[in-house]
C-alpha cells in the first residue's frame, strides 16, 4: 500500500483522540471482534443482485491497490446491476490523496449528477 504525506497527515487528524495527557487512535471497538454474520460467497451474490439502484464504484488499480482475488471481484461487480466502475491508478485511500481526490470528486458528481433525477421521488431517511 502506498499513502501520501497528506493523506497519512488526514488519517491521523480524524483518528486521533487525545486522552488524558496523550493520544490515540479512535476506531470502532467493533472492528476487533468477529463479526456476528458470515456470508457464502453465494449469499454474497444474492444480495448484490437485489440492489435495484445505481451504483458508483470508484476503485484503486495499479500496484498500491488494495489486493483482491479477480475471481470474486468480477463475480461481484457483475452481480450488481446498474453498476458504473471508475478505476483510477492510486492506493487505497483515493479519496485522500491530492492526485486522486479531486477525479474522484468529480466523478461522484458526475453521477449524482445523472442520476439526481431517478431519486427524485425517493425519500431519504
Amino acid at each position: 500500500q502506498r499513502l501520501t504525506d497528506l493523506s497519512a497527515q488526514r488519517l491521523v487528524q480524524r483518528g486521533a483522540v487525545q486522552e488524558g495527557h496523550g493520544w490515540r487512535f479512535g476506531h470502532d471497538v467493533r472492528l476487533n471482534s468477529p463479526s456476528p454474520s458470515y456470508y457464502t460467497e453465494e449469499q454474497v451474490l444474492a444480495l448484490l443482485q437485489r440492489i435495484e439502484t445505481p451504483s458508483l464504484l470508484i476503485e484503486a488499480e495499479g500496484p498500491y491497490a488494495w489486493p483482491r482475488d479477480p475471481k470474486w471481484w468480477t463475480a461481484r461487480k457483475a452481480a450488481l446491476r446498474g453498476l458504473q466502475s471508475r478505476p483510477l491508478l492510486g492506493g487505497h485511500h483515493l479519496h485522500l490523496d491530492e492526485d486522486t481526490a479531486p477525479k474522484c470528486a468529480e466523478e461522484i458528481a458526475a453521477f449524482f449528477q445523472a442520476h439526481v433525477s431517478d431519486w427524485d421521488e425517493v425519500e431519504l431517511k
